[in-house]
């Protein structure tokens, strides 16, 4: 008798442990899933797997046309940058509301953005939703307009939704790109986005070179109609007197920009150093030969009509 009554016991406490266990079990995944926290880990977890539908079912579908919060725009947007390492920061619940820290990150071509921020959420039944599932926002580019778009429409006037991680915005021209300080939209952004383009890591470097050769004609060659158009100093210098070598440290320093036009056209500007001997006149117009360092303001544009071809822009 005694020994059923071990087994009895035993059993009651296996029991007790199962349901603490299967409690726990039911807790956790509740958390993971119908809790504040999890809810927010599902709506970024959404996003990352490109289900738009999904990602709107957090929340209250915003009001209006949404011709941008779709399973296309979401995959052009993992297309620049995939949003990956998502987690919950800290929750701080008051009643039915609920405030969740989050962090994501999102791996663009030129390096990973870390993003972190905190989304109010609200308690519905059984069932705990955002309050926001998506960025209402304008998007302002002062450069190159013509040239880029929106998922695949021009970019619009009025403000558009749109869900967080990489503005889906390409240009007809692998030369541009948004720039780094721009190239994203969170759900805490409000009002309008003002977005710059710069020149692409892969342009930048065919520039660097064409323009490193261009400097190389300037100070070896005995042309005057191969260094007529080169940058001096200023205009004391005698055009085609320049003999010597050009500074690659200063060529790498070089300011590269996109034209505030519609067209986008690429600039290139700022100081090299050149070392070897020149020719100056004087203010009787008498030319002395000297030699050492100058300093040479540079200034030189490129179409992107026309395969990136630097030419010289007039000189002092």
């Amino acid at each position: 008798m005694a020994r059923h009554r071990g087994l009895f016991w035993a059993g009651v406490l296996c029991a007790v442990v199962l349901v603490v266990a299967g409690g726990a079990v039911a807790w956790f995944a509740y958390r993971q899933t119908d809790g504040p926290d999890g809810a927010v880990r599902g709506y970024f977890e959404a996003i990352a797997r490109d289900d738009a539908a999904a990602a709107l079912g957090y929340g209250t579908v915003p009001h209006g046309a949404t011709p941008y919060l779709t399973d296309a725009v979401l995959k052009q947007q993992s297309a620049i940058a995939p949003m990956s390492g998502i987690g919950i920061t800290d929750v701080t619940q008051h009643g039915r509301t609920a405030e969740v820290g989050y962090t994501y990150r999102l791996d663009f071509a030129d390096g990973p953005q870390q993003v972190k921020g905190t989304l109010r959420t609200s308690e519905h039944g059984t069932r705990w939703r955002l309050d926001t599932v998506a960025a209402h926002v304008g998007l302002q580019l002062a450069q190159a307009q013509n040239r880029a778009a929106l998922a695949t429409t021009p970019i619009p006037v009025d403000p558009v939704w749109l869900f967080p991680g990489a503005i889906p915005i390409r240009f007809d021209s692998p030369d541009l790109e948004l720039a780094a300080s721009t190239d994203d939209v969170r759900l805490s952004d409000v009002g309008t986005i003002s977005l710059r383009a710069q020149v692409a890591p892969a342009a930048k470097e065919r520039l660097t070179r064409q323009l490193t050769a261009m400097l190389h004609t300037c100070v070896t060659s005995t042309s005057l109609a191969q260094t007529a158009d080169c940058p001096l100093p200023d205009d004391r210098y005698v055009p085609g007197s320049l003999h010597g070598t050009i500074a690659r440290t200063s060529v790498d320093g070089l300011g590269y920009n996109v034209a505030l036009d519609a067209g986008g056209e690429l600039t290139v500007g700022g100081h090299v150093t050149f070392h070897g001997t020149y020719d100056v006149l004087d203010f009787q117009d008498v030319v002395h030969h000297r030699s050492g360092a100058l300093s040479i303001p540079v200034q030189a544009q490129a179409s992107l009509a026309k395969d990136l071809q630097l030419s010289w822009v007039n000189h002092p």
